[in-house]
């Protein structure tokens, strides 16, 4: 047997026995491992060294996943290369959902043992199988929290630093300050309308504050919370809303308002008295 599918081999042998100590045998002390970017929890990267390897990738991934990486063929690319091509097959340990995700290694020899390790893996399969990350559910929770504060502040900072650049804002078209916003630029504008709208009708922080409560879907957070306001003559309202929230990498993407009744709404602000100058302006 060539000596470059043995060292191979032995690596494998290793991870189905799920023996460090062979595994670590089985590499070259000048080792070089690089694993997909997109893995879960920094596992993706460049490790140099046998130890590093091992203690902050591979450990560190049979904590999360009940699985061992099984090859089903291995291709011989000159005297000191193999390309290794399998799956890794088991669960994630949290969730029992199976990880099934096909790789391709290339390894690199020298002197019978492994000096380099390439992984190209669906690294997509590796974060489903997982289920959703507390880490990311925490912090999309505290993104859609500091717009709501925001919002009872009239401060329009927080709200535009929890907006993506490219983020999209859907009001129902009804509303004087309806339709379709997008970017800052647009942002900027919905704030402006809706508090030309209702700053008048909410007075005090008390009316203002929307008694949101929030609900993790994956990678959208959904907040119910109320539209108050009070008029000089007496008249009120409280509307129950849903706005969903689209998150990406912890910043908002897009933005959905739904109404319980968007013609109480429009009856309110304009038996009112008309609203000036409402604003429109959007970029479409």
């Amino acid at each position: 047997m060539p000596e470059a599918l043995a060292a191979a081999q032995r690596l494998y042998a290793g991870f189905a026995a799920a023996d460090g100590q062979a595994i670590v045998d089985a590499l070259d002390p000048r080792f070089v491992g690089r694993t997909s970017a997109g893995l879960p929890h920094g596992l993706g990267g460049t490790y140099e060294g046998p130890e590093a390897m091992l203690r902050e990738v591979w450990a560190k991934a049979y904590a999360l996943y009940d699985f061992r990486p099984e090859p089903s063929e291995y291709l011989e690319v000159g005297a000191d290369v193999v390309v290794v091509l399998g799956s890794y097959e088991g669960v994630a340990r949290a969730t029992g959902t199976p990880v099934g995700a096909r790789f391709a290694h290339v390894l690199r020899m020298r002197d019978g043992r492994v000096v380099a390790l390439e992984q190209i893996t669906d690294s997509q399969r590796w974060v489903e199988s997982l289920g959703p990350n507390p880490d990311d559910a925490a912090r999309n929770a505290a993104v859609v929290r500091s717009v709501f504060d925001g919002v009872r502040r009239r401060d329009l900072a927080p709200l535009l630093r929890a907006y993506a650049e490219d983020v999209v804002i859907r009001e129902p078209d009804a509303l004087p300050y309806g339709g379709e916003y997008f970017g800052h630029e647009g942002a900027t504008a919905h704030a402006a309308g809706f508090v030309e709208a209702w700053d008048r009708f909410q007075p005090a922080i008390a009316v203002r504050d929307p008694q949101e409560v929030l609900l993790d879907s994956g990678d959208k957070v959904l907040a119910r919370w109320h539209l108050k306001g009070v008029a000089r003559d007496g008249a009120k309202i409280d509307d129950p809303a849903v706005s969903v929230f689209t998150m990406r990498a912890g910043r908002v993407v897009e933005l959905r308002m739904l109404h319980y009744d968007t013609a109480a709404l429009v009856g309110f602000l304009t038996g009112a008295g008309p609203v000036n100058g409402a604003h429109q302006a959007r970029r479409q």
